[in-house]
């Protein structure tokens, strides 16, 4: 029996989370997981240790509508998908694995509905269609260590690790000449805090508009940081939609995060000008 004074494992919960930015094009984006694991080899296919064990029970999810109230403290869409105990390191892979749309069964309360697999989408005005999964539902979804913030989750004997799994879904879903959706899925992870580290602000019609000072609602905001490369390359950390009154939040902020970031509205006209206030 191991002394809880001496801890031998630490604890980690793991969460997803998925800014809504594709909400024009797509109405629900639905996806079923079965397992979530970490690798602490960067490179090995072996030795991976679970994170999240949905196979008896696996979780669908909407992609565009995660639940925010589900994670209290968190001011983020963060959903959280479980936790364990995890033995000490540095886990520099972590995958994702999704149910086979041709599996016999799954979720009993099915938002694809019949004949559209298990994983979907349903475009703005239309009906649910199957979300064609490559190797997703075998090998999962792999996001290496050049993916998760810091190069990798460390796990500390005795102590509790958030991480977080960043969905794209305006980058992951990709239409098909014949019509049909295919599942590209591009992720990011990174272990997050619980406190108020934060930015936050506002995107108003600035000078010289119809409006000046009119929030600006449904605006697409880039959070961005530039890189260790040599020059720096701005990469996206967080993005999303501001809400009715011009208002954006990021948060959490990954817990190793530090230096300058940048904040871009990423416009969808050219009708307006806009200004830009952060704190």
């Amino acid at each position: 029996t191991t002394s809880s004074s001496n801890p031998t494992t630490g604890t980690v919960q793991t969460f997803l989370s998925d800014p809504p930015t594709c909400s024009m094009d797509f109405s629900h984006v639905y996806v079923t997981i079965t397992k979530v694991e970490a690798n602490i080899s960067a490179t090995s296919n072996s030795g991976w240790q679970t994170l999240v064990d949905l196979s008896g029970n696996p979780q669908q999810v909407d992609l565009l509508s995660l639940n925010p109230t589900a994670t209290p403290g968190f001011c983020g869409t963060l959903y959280m998908l479980g936790k364990t105990a995890l033995s000490p390191g540095k886990y520099q892979q972590i995958r994702l694995i999704l149910l086979a749309n041709n599996a016999s069964t799954g979720p009993a309360n099915d938002a694809c509905g019949k004949g559209n697999g298990w994983n979907c989408v349903v475009p703005t005005g239309g009906s649910a269609t199957e979300l064609q999964l490559s190797s997703q539902a075998q090998t999962g979804i792999k996001i290496p260590a050049s993916q998760i913030a810091n190069g990798g989750l460390t796990v500390t004997a005795g102590q509790s690790t958030d991480l977080n799994i960043d969905f794209n879904t305006c980058a992951s879903i990709v239409q098909q000449g014949n019509g049909q959706y295919r599942f590209k899925p591009v992720l990011h992870a990174g272990e997050v805090s619980t406190n108020s580290n934060s930015i936050t602000g506002k995107v108003v019609e600035g000078a010289g508009s119809p409006n000046p000072g009119m929030g600006i609602p449904n605006a697409i905001v880039l959070l961005e940081q530039p890189d260790g490369s040599t020059p720096p390359v701005d990469r996206v950390i967080l993005s999303g939609l501001t809400g009715p009154d011009g208002s954006f939040a990021f948060c959490p902020i990954a817990s190793n995060a530090s230096g300058n970031f940048d904040v871009v509205v990423a416009g969808t006209t050219t009708q307006t000008i806009a200004s830009l206030t952060t704190t």
